[in-house]
């Protein structure tokens, strides 16, 4: 699949990430500074949490989501973001991000989830999570 559709998919979209991880972190940065997408990297969920509430509805157009991260977890994450209230909190597309399948991607989807990526993250099925192929 062309980079230029998964450039053009996230071009100027504000994405934010979760993962504690640096070398994980630096990885989906990579990703997704090659996509001229607008990065907001957190370290853990509370961070991640924390900075959607403060934006204003509607600031995200993507949530990128470590599953296992201390402090709050991935599913802890967002199942607030879900829970909280804001006009934007049902809409927003999150993503799991994992390398460890502990947990089944329709558990995940229960949970508030609108997808799972295995880490790490490869650039077709980004595309294909964000394009809802």
């Amino acid at each position: 699949m062309p980079i230029e559709k998964i450039t053009d998919a996230l071009k100027n979209k504000r994405v934010l990430v979760a993962e504690d991880e640096e070398i994980c972190r630096r990885i989906v940065e990579t990703v997704l500074q090659k996509c001229d997408a607008e990065i907001y990297l957190t370290k853990n969920g509370q961070e991640a949490l924390e900075l959607y509430l403060e934006k204003e509805d509607g600031f995200f157009d993507l949530a990128l989501f470590d599953l296992y991260m201390p402090i709050l977890s991935g599913d802890k994450t967002c199942q607030k973001i879900r829970e909280s209230g804001k006009s934007d909190a049902g809409s927003l597309q999150i993503v799991g991000l994992t390398a460890d399948l502990r947990t089944s991607e329709e558990e995940l989807l229960e949970k508030g989830f609108d997808a799972l990526l295995e880490k790490p993250l490869q650039y077709e099925e980004l595309l294909r999570i964000i394009s809802n192929d």
